[in-house]
């Protein structure tokens, strides 16, 4: 049995988890707070739901499973949590086979603390039997800092495609919410509001598209503790085409085709960046430009400067400005644009590849390492 341990069940990895069930005896187990996601969980599935968080009792719980489950193999991730520390030591212990699954790209050293923490974390990736780097961007750096020659898997990325909708119905919604977004180029963040994310900053940054342009409208999807201090911000800088707009799990494609531009503005804290940014690609799949940071995982491989889209400074406001409007003036550029995400997502999006990089880390451990 492969025991396969992983924070949440999200829809970019329904599709993945089911093919690696229905290939190998798996059992999963999530760590996660939020129930699955959002994603119902498959009855045929073996699984376990252990959130961590705030709960001794849960950790002693996943110690216990990892002590009595008889498995071959463990894949965990994300690679630099502590749990994943836990369940190297407990494979250890057990002379079980363990693979790190990442998504890091670097590894801040703002604090003692996190060199050391880090460190510990190098010498543990060096030593498992195998890592899967989710995208170019994580591959290139493991690869670089790790003292290991092989067991590097590369793994594409996958979401689920959206199709073109028809958004009229959707449309007369939000404008009975507020006429102003009527006839209005609509700036796309859909998100989790937390300050990693930057939408302080995009606020900022749309006060000065609103000076300079009375056609656009700044659509905030999502919610989470920073959202107050951002609806404060938007009310003192009075912008006044702004809309917040809770979280639906059923309007999600609708937004991605409503909108003109997606922008995930994401900062370093405390020297942490974006892991990925996986929302990119849903706005890619239906052709949309978009807008990030340079502190976003998914850029350069994914939002090619000039070309899909534009990679700018984190905090700065200014430069989030520069290239919205540059967006938001030019329909020539925004429709090519557009046309370049859907080429880029088509190139580099594939479950079928990100399948076979996980069957081939897997049995590269359980029948050579």
């Amino acid at each position: 049995m492969i025991e396969f341990i992983h924070p949440v069940l999200r829809n970019y990895r329904l599709e993945l988890f089911e093919k690696l069930n229905k290939k190998y005896d798996v059992k999963f187990v999530f760590t996660g707070q939020q129930a699955f996601g959002g994603v119902h969980i498959q009855k045929h599935w073996k699984y376990e739901s252990i959130p961590l968080r705030h709960s001794l009792a849960n950790w002693l719980r996943l110690i216990i499973l990892l002590l009595k489950d008889d498995y071959e193999l463990v894949v965990t991730s994300p690679a630099e949590a502590d749990y994943s520390l836990l369940v190297y030591i407990v494979c250890k212990l057990r002379s079980k086979k363990i693979i790190f699954w990442g998504e890091s790209w670097i590894w801040p050293s703002v604090t003692i603390i996190q060199r050391l923490y880090h460190n510990i974390i190098k010498q543990i990736l060096e030593r498992a039997n195998a890592i899967i780097a989710m995208g170019e961007r994580q591959y290139t750096f493991y690869k670089k800092v790790l003292k290991r020659k092989e067991g590097i898997f590369y793994a594409p990325k996958y979401v689920l495609p959206y199709k073109k909708r028809n958004t009229s119905t959707f449309y007369k919604k939000l404008t009975k919410e507020d006429e102003r977004i009527k006839g209005k180029k609509i700036v796309l963040y859909m998100n989790k509001i937390i300050k990693r994310k930057g939408l302080d900053y995009l606020i900022k940054a749309f006060k000065m598209v609103e000076r300079k342009l009375n056609n656009a409208y700044l659509l905030i999807v999502g919610s989470g503790p920073f959202e107050e201090y951002c609806r404060k911000l938007a009310k003192e800088l009075d912008i006044k085409n702004i809309m917040f707009k809770g979280w639906t799990d059923s309007d999600v494609e609708l937004y991605h085709n409503l909108c003109n531009v997606l922008v995930l503005p994401s900062i370093f804290l405390d020297g942490y960046p974006e892991p990925d940014g996986y929302v990119l690609y849903e706005s890619m799949s239906v052709g949309k430009p978009l807008v990030v940071t340079d502190a976003v995982g998914a850029a350069p491989e994914f939002v090619q400067d000039g070309i899909n889209g534009f990679v700018v400074k984190n905090k700065s406001v200014e430069q989030l400005a520069n290239a919205l409007l540059k967006i938001l003036t030019d329909e020539k550029l925004e429709s090519k644009m557009g046309e370049e995400s859907k080429r880029i997502f088509r190139e580099k999006i594939s479950l079928n590849k990100q399948f076979k990089a996980f069957k081939t880390a897997i049995e590269y451990v359980l029948y050579n390492s």
